[in-house]
């Protein structure tokens, strides 16, 4: 891949030009490479087929979140403080395939009373937007209370600790279930659940 400074007989080029792709970078260079060319009567395999697939949906959701300027701010921010040296695109793109993960779900502190705390870490590969929790009472089959965590768009961070202070009881005796949701600046999601008995 070739990277040049145009001079002022041409002072930008961006796209597919003569075989080539021209990508103009945030410093103000241009990459240059050389366009591929399928091979005739190539067949993709299922899993091709499949991360081609991912790819589309990816590029959908990637306009539909640059139409979000709260969203977009967040992303742009994000990418300046990083000081990336690539595009914010493949920034985006990146955060678009890679779901968040809840690290851990931990209830050694939770018995079912009010004022027991559960401790809950996830982390992204960009930022964690976002925490949802439910208690269930799987014996009565009923939510015995929901939480939400999250920070402005200006301070979030790709590692979220929360500890979550419970409000309601759960019957001794009966089964709890606490289920986390982290979700990521893209709308992707990870859940984790574990039950005890109180």
């Amino acid at each position: 891949m070739a990277r040049t400074i145009l001079n002022g007989a041409i002072l930008a080029i961006r796209g597919r030009v003569g075989g080539y792709v021209y990508r103009l970078q945030p410093d103000g260079t241009i990459t240059v490479s050389q366009k591929s060319l399928p091979k005739p009567g190539r067949k993709l395999s299922p899993s091709q087929l499949a991360q081609v697939e991912r790819f589309k949906q990816a590029m959908a959701l990637y306009r539909a979140l640059f139409r979000e300027p709260a969203t977009r701010a967040a992303y742009e921010r994000i990418f300046v403080a990083r000081g990336s040296r690539g595009r914010l695109h493949a920034l985006v793109v990146g955060d678009i395939m890679l779901p968040p993960l809840v690290r851990t779900l931990d209830l050694s502190s939770y018995h079912g009373f009010p004022g027991d705390t559960i401790r809950i870490t996830a982390e992204d590969n960009l930022a964690v937007a976002r925490l949802s929790l439910v208690i269930r009472d799987l014996t009565t089959d009923c939510d015995v209370e929901t939480g939400e965590y999250s920070q402005a768009f200006q301070r979030l961070a790709p590692v979220v600790e929360w500890h979550y202070q419970a409000r309601l009881v759960v019957l001794a005796g009966h089964i709890a279930e606490v289920c986390v949701t982290a979700f990521d600046l893209a709308g992707n999601r990870h859940v984790a659940t574990q039950t005890l008995k109180t």
